[in-house]
This record gives C-alpha cells, structure tokens and sequence, in this order.
C-alpha cells in the first residue's frame, strides 16, 4: 500500500494496524520512479510493454 493512503485506512478500526502488521509500505515515488516499477519487471521478464499502456498507467497513478 502506498504510504499516502494508509491514512484512509484510519476510519477503520483496527485496519491501520492490520495494514502494517502484514505489509510493507511504499513510499509516494515519483514520475520516474514509477515508469522504472512498471517497465523493469517487464523487461526482466524477456517481454515487452506498449508505451501507451504505460503512458496511461503513470497518468493514473502518478500523484497529483
């Protein structure tokens, strides 16, 4: 879970510890940062990844 959403976890009782008991919270990463998590598990894989679907993909997840 990225670390700029475990905050909305709060209005649960007992989801922000859970959260943390059993995962390992990223970071907010940046533009770059995320192009780099989305195109090297790919390409380590021998695959390749259309830049669109990239592109679209940082569009929605990149913070605003």
């Amino acid at each position: 879970m990225r670390s700029d959403f475990i905050g909305d976890c709060a209005r649960f009782h007992e989801l922000p510890e859970a959260v943390c008991a059993a995962q390992f919270l990223v970071p907010s990463l940046t533009r770059d940062q995320l192009d780099e998590v989305i195109r090297k598990p790919v390409t380590q894989a021998g695959a390749t990844i259309d830049a669109d679907l990239v592109e679209r993909l940082l569009t929605t997840a990149a913070p605003k």
